[in-house]
């Protein structure tokens, strides 16, 4: 239990793009500067991978697909449309549990409205939005025995009703936020920047704080810039995310679980690296990589990986 419980938690985390740091910090006159400046009105196509650790509660799982995503101009910002194409979508996403839950991404592109540095700021239309994706949740809960719906079918739609237009981008683009963002840093090659941030988990109400370490490793001008990134997430944030995990379970069950969750993993420590390769006439990353581990009881685990290919 205590491995499905961390595993919850972990699926509600997006990975955190190297480029969040900047908008807090102010850097020295800088050699290399990242503009977001995206192709406009054609689609741009991203290779998703992702890799998560076996456990003893749950099998490994590897699985890619494409995710499209198009840009037009609006004001001194961007709309981004954005998709999962139906198509690239691996076997274990088509059976017939998930590919409800996946099927309002696939369709008609949902739109969010960004600003000049490429920020996500909200769903353009959530109203409409969110009656998709809980219309879908729906679909899913027939397709599950009654016993098990009416227990775990309301759980899934708060996480839903409880989204904002402006909450719901992180927990609708969470294969792809890394993309996102980008715009607006400056740095000379070998300069590192460090920050505190603020990991918004928005299908959990909360967010979990970390210290972000980047770094402009390699940068050939005008053409690519490599970043590289560190996070380390603060535990006693986590731990938080933990408590707001059990509030999902009935009256009946929290006492016990939040029992279980606070004697779980005391000495847990997660962390992330990740690699960044930028096309700088764009701003857009042609590479990006991301590893998360944890450290329980002074052993190194993996969790998993997410790595993004602009597919060109």
């Amino acid at each position: 239990m205590r491995s499905i419980l961390a595993a919850a938690l972990l699926a509600c985390l997006a990975a955190a793009p190297p480029a969040a740091a900047q908008a807090s910090t102010k850097a020295e006159p800088a050699t290399i500067d990242i503009v977001f400046n995206p192709p406009t009105d054609a689609p741009m196509r991203y290779r998703v991978a992702r890799d998560r650790a076996a456990r003893t509660s749950r099998p490994g799982m590897s699985a890619s697909w494409v995710e499209e995503l198009r840009f037009t101009k609006a004001g001194d910002g961007f709309i981004a449309h954005w998709r999962m194409e139906a198509t690239s979508l691996p076997p274990e996403m088509r059976a017939p549990g998930i590919a409800p839950m996946i099927a309002p991404f696939t369709g008609e592109p949902i739109a969010f409205d960004l600003d000049a540095e490429g920020t996500v700021l909200r769903v353009r239309d959530w109203p409409a939005a969110q009656a998709r994706i809980l219309a879908a949740v729906d679909a899913a809960g027939q397709l599950i025995p009654a016993a098990d719906r009416d227990k775990v079918m309301p759980q899934v739609r708060a996480m839903f009703t409880g989204l904002t237009a402006e909450t719901a981008p992180s927990a609708l683009l969470r294969n792809v936020e890394p993309l996102f963002g980008g715009g607006g840093l400056s740095m000379h090659v070998g300069e590192e920047i460090s920050t505190p941030i603020e990991q918004p988990v928005p299908l959990l109400g909360g967010s979990v704080a970390m210290d972000v370490t980047i770094t402009l490793s390699a940068a050939e001008p005008g053409r690519t810039a490599t970043l590289t990134s560190r996070s380390d997430y603060d535990p006693d944030s986590f731990k938080r995310l933990l408590t707001q995990l059990a509030d999902r379970f009935t009256p009946a069950e929290k006492a016990a679980r939040t029992q279980e969750l606070e004697q779980m993993l005391p000495e847990m420590l997660l962390s992330e690296t990740g690699t960044t390769l930028i096309d700088l006439p764009s701003g857009m990353p042609l590479r990006y990589e991301n590893r998360r581990i944890a450290t329980i009881d002074g052993k190194t685990v993996p969790v998993e990986s997410l790595a993004l290919t602009w597919l060109r």
